[in-house]
């Protein structure tokens, strides 16, 4: 008789085996059901595709021919592989698309080295400070099996912004308001200004879905056309060089 470590494993997994052999004086033989084969008392095995196999332990008492077997059935489970594929954007040098090859039956959790969690097959992380940077990919599959793997990214630049120089909030539903895209990519706290060249504040947010629609505090009276200047700060643990200065011309047509 042998006791296995479990009757279910994840192919690629380890599954040990101990017999339950008395004395010294017996040859075990284990055939595995997968083309493999042992003669330790112990042996550890690992399963490499999903199936079902009988693994059968013969023993043979030493200088006899008395023999006795038993026969288990090890299930192995479809395993998923984390697979990471990574493609910088073009407007964004530190804006990375990663995608993850993996099964309707399966979901990716994506852990960042700043904290930030995102979930589902693909991902988009926007990295706020140069270095090498890491990510980790953990994908699950409905059955219980996980795989993990992780990849490092060489982010050459600190953060990069696309932020427009222009925008008509005249009434044609077309590039109405001011706002950063990027920002809803970030999940960091901030805050966006923007002030008319006398310093009056005319517009002020932390919200990354939020612009601004071109009047005095987006309630207020139209401005008029100028160039406006837009200030955006983050909080320094965030990033090292947390403020962000430029110039945006609202216009009319």
């Amino acid at each position: 008789q042998f006791t296995p470590s479990t009757h279910s494993a994840c192919a690629g997994d380890m599954v040990s085996f101990m017999a339950m052999a008395n004395g010294k004086d017996v040859d075990l033989n284990w055939d595995f059901g997968d083309g493999s084969q042992s003669t330790e008392r112990d042996p550890n095995h690992t399963f490499e595709f999903p199936g079902r196999y009988k693994v059968r332990l013969n023993g043979t008492r030493k200088g006899t021919d008395i023999s006795s077997y038993q026969v288990q059935e090890i299930t192995i489970l479809e395993k998923p592989t984390a697979i990471v594929t990574s493609t910088p954007d073009a407007d964004h040098g530190n804006l990375i698309h990663y995608t993850s090859q993996v099964g309707a039956d399966v979901t990716s959790e994506w852990q960042f080295a700043d904290g930030t969690v995102q979930n589902g097959a693909q991902a988009y992380h926007l990295y706020r400070n140069a270095g090498m940077q890491s990510v980790k990919l953990t994908v699950k599959h409905s059955n219980g099996c996980i795989d993990r793997s992780v990849k490092n990214e060489s982010v050459n630049e600190g953060l990069q912004l696309y932020v427009p120089n222009t925008f008509t909030p005249d009434g044609d539903n077309t590039n109405e308001k001011f706002y950063i895209k990027s920002l809803s990519l970030l999940d960091v706290p901030f805050e966006l200004t923007v002030s008319d060249n006398q310093g009056q504040l005319m517009f002020h947010t932390t919200e990354s879905n939020k612009g601004w629609n071109g009047k005095k505090l987006n309630t207020g009276a139209e401005m008029p056309q100028a160039d406006y200047n837009w200030q955006l700060t983050f909080d320094k643990k965030y990033l090292k060089n947390n403020i962000f200065r430029g110039k945006i011309n609202l216009k009319r047509n």
